[in-house]
């Protein structure tokens, strides 16, 4: 079972935060703009928001469960852009280091929830949800990284994307 999580908190842990204030206001609205989002699916999708991955430190956003599967959905309030580099790696504001920064993580809560839920490895399929301020090529994309097919989306796109109502257009299946 997955405990229900608060809003977002800055800890001091006798470290400088690398979360401000501001950027924790603005993640909890982009939060809640996807939530505003995802609560027009219709019947019999579910969504549960804001959860705790018991025995790990994180925080899943939403939940989404519906006839074409399971969908951990991570929303990202970031700017820049998502591009394909020179080598064919995709990269998140000229760096792949930084894409790889930004899924590791939300593969890491799939296989988590995938594997709580007897799913197997493939059984939660994870989704970047970006707001309005990332350039992504495509509405949708498919990457596949550590072992793991997940999709980054822009905001406007998701309930297209999870409804099945699309075709992927910008697949990248190097593993990274």
């Amino acid at each position: 079972d997955f405990a229900s999580a608060s809003a977002p908190v800055a800890v001091n842990l006798g470290r400088e935060s690398k979360f401000s204030e501001q950027n924790l206001t603005r993640g909890a609205a982009a939060e809640e703009a996807t939530g505003d989002t995802l609560s027009t699916l219709p019947l019999p999708w579910r969504v549960l928001y804001s959860r705790r991955i018991p025995g790990v430190n994180a925080d899943i956003d939403a939940l989404v469960l519906g006839l074409p599967g399971v969908f951990l959905v991570d929303t990202k309030d970031w700017a820049g852009s998502v591009s394909l580099g020179a080598d064919g790696e995709v990269m998140l504001n000229g760096s792949q280091e930084r894409m790889t920064a930004l899924l590791r993580p939300v593969v890491h809560e799939a296989t988590q929830v995938a594997a709580r839920l007897a799913l197997g490895p493939q059984g939660v399929r994870p989704v970047v949800c970006f707001d309005y301020r990332m350039d992504l090529p495509e509405p949708v994309i498919e990457v596949e990284y550590g072992g793991m097919v997940m999709v980054l989306v822009l905001r406007s796109s998701l309930l297209w994307y999870l409804t099945g109502q699309h075709d992927l257009v910008w697949r990248r299946g190097n593993a990274w």
